[in-house]
């Protein structure tokens, strides 16, 4: 018997907490090795009995970083899930160029996808070949992306990368199993204090 307990279903839980899947499940992994079988448990898949007294700890979702603070934004990363990880090269550009290069990409993914919701993390990293010289304005753009959408968003991000600077453009599903350890890891391996990095948010009014 769970003390206080109601019954939960996946579906109204991402609902009302506005959780993407991985979220959801993530949450559920940790809550149920946070917490014994008296204030959560499991009953089948997809639902379970849960004290009230916990489960907004459970599923409320987690204060984004301070955007100030490079190392908080680095460490908030490394313990979220992403949907998307991608990269952008531009020819030759400054860090506030760059700045405003993903500004302009996730309007445009804002207005040519249906997302509910869409959260766009990203890091201006020196060019390889030009990081200990001081004064040279070569970067590129590392990103990470949350959102709902599944279908056609890879295509639709490309599309707007490619209109907009040519190219190449790197925009992949984050898939756990390779991008667990090439993909947070490295987008943020050289962030500093004075690295130029942020994050954008959209949520679709109800």
């Amino acid at each position: 018997m769970v003390k206080n307990g109601i019954k939960v279903v996946k579906e109204e839980v991402m609902l009302n907490y506005n959780l993407y899947p991985k979220l959801y499940n993530i949450y559920i992994k940790e809550g149920l090795e946070k917490y014994g079988e008296d204030l959560f448990r499991r009953v089948k898949r997809g639902v379970y009995w849960i004290s009230t007294d916990i489960i907004d700890d459970v599923f409320s979702r987690r204060r984004r970083p301070n955007r100030t603070s490079n190392q908080y934004i680095k460490e908030y990363v490394l313990k979220e899930s992403f949907s998307y990880v991608g990269c952008i090269r531009p020819p030759s550009m400054t860090e506030k160029e760059c700045v405003s290069v993903i500004e302009y990409v996730f309007k445009k993914l804002v207005e040519n996808t249906n997302s509910n919701y869409l959260t766009l993390y990203y890091f201006i990293e020196k060019n390889g070949i030009q990081k200990k010289e001081l004064s040279s304005s070569q970067y590129h753009i590392h990103f990470l992306i949350q959102t709902d959408i599944v279908k056609g968003f890879c295509q639709i991000g490309k599309s707007v990368i490619k209109e907009y600077l040519g190219g190449l453009p790197f925009l992949q599903v984050y898939n756990n199993k390779r991008w667990e350890v090439e993909g947070k890891s490295y987008v943020v391996k050289d962030v500093t204090k004075d690295s130029k990095l942020g994050y954008l948010v959209y949520n679709k009014k109800k």
